[in-house]
């Protein structure tokens, strides 16, 4: 990834080895969105899948697609740790 926004990340997982502590978008085969980094995409609206650039035109309507993923480990949700829960 060339131009993506963020810290830069010293430590990535993987779904099967999620982190021990609290992180996002550190996942970098998500099997449902890929690389997590990459967490803003684009699109014309109601039209194609979403896209990393778009050539904007004036008078047209645009989608853009937010991913956050808390990447720790599930025994970490409990009310002890203080984790979020079920975030929406």
């Amino acid at each position: 990834m060339l131009f993506a926004h963020g810290p830069e990340r010293k430590k990535l997982f993987l779904p099967k080895n999620p982190a021990d502590y609290v992180t996002f978008n550190s996942i970098t085969n998500n099997p449902t969105v890929g690389d997590e980094r990459n967490f803003v995409r684009i699109r014309q609206a109601g039209t194609g899948n979403f896209v990393d650039e778009i050539n904007i035109v004036p008078g047209q309507e645009y989608e853009v697609y937010i991913y956050y993923h808390n990447n720790a480990k599930s025994s970490l949700n409990s009310r002890e740790k203080q984790l979020p829960r079920e975030l929406r």
